[in-house]
């Protein structure tokens, strides 16, 4: 009897801890992302301005993508993905960047602190819709590229400066 009882609380004191460790490591995103190649992400609900339509994520180079529609009606996205260095990430800019009719800004992107992390780039693209043109806001931070696709530069800026990047 008194094994069992013993045999019981060690199991149930190693469960616990295993417990513990878990939800420990499992809450923290980098470790996800580093040793699994997996994060959780939730679409961000802007206010008034943004409201999140739908996200995808899980394609090539760990990419994903969130649709929004601004309260005017007009629909943009945001676009990631991590490439396993920062030459990829810099060929897949100027890969989007060949298809561009124009490009209206390109610079240096800074992190909050003032640093060089990558490069910024806004272009303009044809539309979808015949006769109408979109603007990217893409932009290198190491080994990742983002973008903002939107209907007009205003929009992708306002999104841009909604979203802090």
């Amino acid at each position: 009897m008194r094994s069992a009882l013993v045999v019981f609380i060690l199991s149930a004191i190693t469960g616990l801890a295993v417990v513990v460790f878990a939800w420990s490591y499992l809450s923290q995103p980098d470790s996800l992302e580093t040793k699994f190649g997996v994060f959780f992400v939730k679409p961000v609900h802007l206010g008034m301005e943004f409201l999140p339509t739908g996200h995808a994520c899980g394609g090539p180079d760990s990419s994903w993508i969130t649709g929004y529609e601004a309260s005017d009606g007009e629909r943009l996205s945001i676009y990631g993905a991590t490439f396993s260095s920062p030459s990829g990430a810099r060929k897949k800019l100027q890969k989007r960047l060949d298809l561009a009719i124009r490009v209206i800004e390109r610079g240096p992107k800074y992190d909050g602190h003032g640093r060089t992390v990558g490069e910024q780039v806004v272009a303009v693209f044809q539309s979808k819709e015949k006769g109408k043109e979109a603007v990217s806001v893409m932009w290198t931070n190491g080994n990742r590229l983002y973008s903002i696709d939107a209907p007009s530069i205003s929009h992708a800026l306002e999104m841009e400066r909604k979203r802090g990047y």
